[in-house]
């Protein structure tokens, strides 16, 4: 039983030690992170401030040591010197921020990869190529007249052009230029192309469409005119001759026509107005007067007989 709890004990101590042990380990662990963080940052600042005052060299702002600076800058990189200062703050930064990331350091050597062959283009579009000229001819040139590919793209071009030529040297930095831009944008260039090329035929698409409606808004508008093509809204005849007569409008017919033409029917029009003939007035009634007496009745004599007037004619 003893032997048991010095084993149990024993046990305990170890944990505790464990523990304890485990626990500095940690908390070193954190400080390191923090510190490092700082250092990042402290050297991202100073990077800042160094890229600063290569830019304002770049324009002689910079004082005498900046002058010398920028001269320096200028004989390596040529052109370039101008945006090198963004250009390095930009890697450094992303170095820094991504160092345990082996991704970062492909994209940091496709990113120099891209400068040199930038240096490279200039110098074959700025100088021509020759053989002749020596090495540091590229340096004292750039540095000089601040322009052309420095240094490294007179290199460049002192060994490519004498192996493929200058348009082969052209081929093959064209070439990693876009591989370096792939790398660096994790974008296809394929992609690009095809959705510049899809653009491109919708536009003219679009384009053949409106073209196309145009065109028929022409033809509907061809076709009326021909229909309408020797009308002439203008009937006055020029030349007057016995043959030809214009065209006028009927005269306007007097609503109602006298009495004795009613009957007779009208020459513009197929109907006869038919008017009541004049009826004589009745004579207005005399009223007679209440003091004339009645008036008497008197007989008529009736006519002599035939027989009558032979007999008197006789006696005569």
């Amino acid at each position: 039983m003893a032997a048991k709890q010095t084993k149990r004990t024993s046990k305990g101590k170890s944990n505790t030690k464990s523990k304890t042990s485990t626990k500095p380990r940690s908390s070193s662990k954190k400080t390191q992170t923090a510190n490092n963080a700082l250092y990042d940052e402290i050297a991202l600042v100073i990077t800042f401030a160094v890229c600063v005052l290569l830019l304002i060299s770049n324009f002689g702002i910079g004082g005498s040591i900046g002058n010398t600076v920028s001269s320096v800058f200028f004989g390596i990189f040529g052109l370039l010197a101008y945006i090198m200062p963004i250009v390095l703050f930009g890697g450094i930064s992303f170095l820094i921020i991504n160092k345990e990331n082996s991704h970062a350091y492909i994209k940091g050597a496709a990113g120099v990869t891209a400068v040199f062959s930038l240096s490279t283009f200039i110098e074959l579009v700025v100088n021509s190529y020759d053989a002749n000229a020596s090495w540091l001819s590229y340096y004292t040139q750039a540095s000089i007249h601040k322009n052309a590919g420095g240094l490294v793209g007179g290199c460049l071009v002192k060994i490519f052009c004498p192996l493929i030529g200058v348009v082969g040297t052209f081929i093959v930095v064209i070439t990693l230029i876009i591989i370096s831009a792939i790398i660096i944008t994790e974008k296809s260039f394929l992609s690009f192309l095809h959705r510049s090329g899809k653009r491109v035929y919708d536009d003219s698409r679009q384009r053949k469409n409106e073209a196309d409606l145009k065109r028929t808004e022409r033809k509907k508008e061809a076709a009326k005119n021909d229909a309408l093509k020797g009308v002439s809204f203008d009937t006055t005849l020029s030349r007057k001759s016995p043959e030809l007569k214009e065209l006028e409008p009927p005269k306007e017919q007097p609503e109602f026509q006298p009495a004795n033409e009613s009957k007779t029917p009208s020459k513009g029009f197929g109907f006869v107005i038919e008017r009541p003939e004049n009826i004589p007035e009745a004579p207005a009634e005399i009223p007679e007067p209440e003091n004339k007496e009645p008036a008497r009745r008197t007989r008529k004599k009736k006519p002599p007989s035939d027989a009558s007037v032979v007999a008197a004619e006789v006696a005569d």
